[in-house]
């Protein structure tokens, strides 16, 4: 055989030792990266499948649908999507009663894409579930605040300073404030 052959026959064999290694380390098969475009399509058939149902229903969509928003901003953070995938994953945690797990998504969120229209909503949205959900006024208020100093000119920080505002207040008090301020007729009755 000549030398030629002997050369395409050893680069033939490396390269299926490259591939098996590839495939198998320690006797099990290595998942090779997933494709951008089949994560997203997973993504869009999960959100399809959570719009229909109940968050709390289908655990095992939510699940995969909060790791594939994480897993996506990991591999690819560039991506615009990816604040909208951050914000997506805190709502999806938030209905899975979840909510410190929320608000860290969206403190990721902030840091990572402050420009984002996202960032003052996450914000907010952050300071309402640990106000509303569980009762944490204190956190509550130190997302609010940040709202209203990071973001000022935002229509969410002058919705933060009126909860800013109430928080705290006995049902009482609450009633005389929005009497005071002409929101009488937000007062249900």
């Amino acid at each position: 055989m000549s030398r030629l052959v002997w050369a395409g026959l050893l680069l033939l064999a490396s390269f299926g030792s490259i591939l098996t290694s590839c495939q198998q380390k320690g006797g099990k098969k290595v998942d090779l990266p997933e494709p951008r475009e089949s994560i997203v399509g997973r993504i869009d058939s999960l959100e399809r499948v959570l719009l229909n149902e109940d968050v709390a229903l289908n655990d095992a969509a939510a699940a995969q649908v909060i790791k594939d928003y994480l897993g996506f901003q990991e591999r690819w953070p560039d991506d615009p999507k990816c604040p909208d995938y951050l914000f997506k994953a805190a709502d999806v945690m938030r209905g899975m009663y979840r909510v410190a797990d929320a608000c860290t998504a969206l403190d990721l969120l902030v840091r990572r894409y402050p420009q984002s229209p996202q960032a003052p909503e996450a914000l907010f949205f952050a300071g309402f579930m640990l106000h509303n959900d569980i009762s944490e006024h204190q956190k509550a208020h130190e997302y609010l605040q940040r709202v209203v100093d990071e973001y000022p000119l935002h229509p969410r920080a002058v919705e933060a300073r009126q909860m800013i505002q109430v928080m705290g207040m006995d049902e009482q008090d609450l009633l005389r404030y929005l009497e005071e301020n002409g929101s009488k007729d937000s007062i249900p009755s």
